[in-house]
């Protein structure tokens, strides 16, 4: 994966690292929505749904930084 820390020696720990940053990018990519959403008029529902879809992927995040990290790896920022 591109987003992979080559420089782990751990396959886990890259492997990890990567979805953490592709998580990651989850987040700003469900707050873009949200705020293209707000300025549109959509619906406050859909908005929300997209704000707790933006801290859902925070908490992934979180999840696989700590496991990238217990096998060797560093998320990119």
């Amino acid at each position: 994966m591109e987003a992979a820390d080559e420089g782990c020696a751990d396959p886990l720990g890259r492997y990890f690292a990567a979805v953490a940053y592709l998580e990651a990018s989850s987040v700003a990519a469900f707050e873009e929505l949200a705020g293209w959403l707000t300025e549109r008029g959509a619906p406050l529902e859909l908005v929300r749904r997209c704000e707790a879809a933006a801290a859902d992927e925070r908490l992934h995040t979180r999840w696989m930084t700590r496991l990238a990290e217990q096998h060797g790896g560093r998320r990119r920022a």
